[in-house]
């Protein structure tokens, strides 16, 4: 992040707030929600954001600094996967037909009921 700058992200949105509040947040520039600008570090920016703070945030990034003294360690080679041998089509053996299911029950025939009278 450059000196004298700061990141405004818009975190909720806009909808059913005043329309001042609608004319802020389109001249900072954001136009979809968690949009993330980044403007001069100036008391005009600031106050824009101090007059919605409920809808607006300023970004603050961490910066992790590694010792230079400490060298990554290497990655070791990752051992050969043992994979299926590959098989020709033509060296497989031929699949069975299918049969229909010997043990399969024709349902009997339903007769139809007789009214008495």
């Amino acid at each position: 992040m450059a000196e004298g700058m700061i990141k405004i992200r818009l975190k909720r949105s806009p909808i059913c707030t005043p329309e001042k509040h609608k004319v802020i947040v389109r001249s900072l520039g954001l136009k979809t929600l968690n949009r993330t600008v980044e403007r001069p570090d100036t008391p005009a920016f600031r106050g824009m954001v101090a007059k919605i703070p409920h809808l607006l945030e300023i970004v603050r990034e961490e910066i992790v600094h590694q010792p230079k003294s400490v060298s990554p360690e290497p990655v070791p080679a990752e051992a050969p996967v043992a994979h299926a041998p590959v098989v020709d089509p033509a060296e497989r053996p031929a699949a069975e037909p299918a049969t229909p299911a010997q043990d399969a029950v024709e349902p009997e025939p339903v007769e139809p009921e007789t009214v008495k009278e």
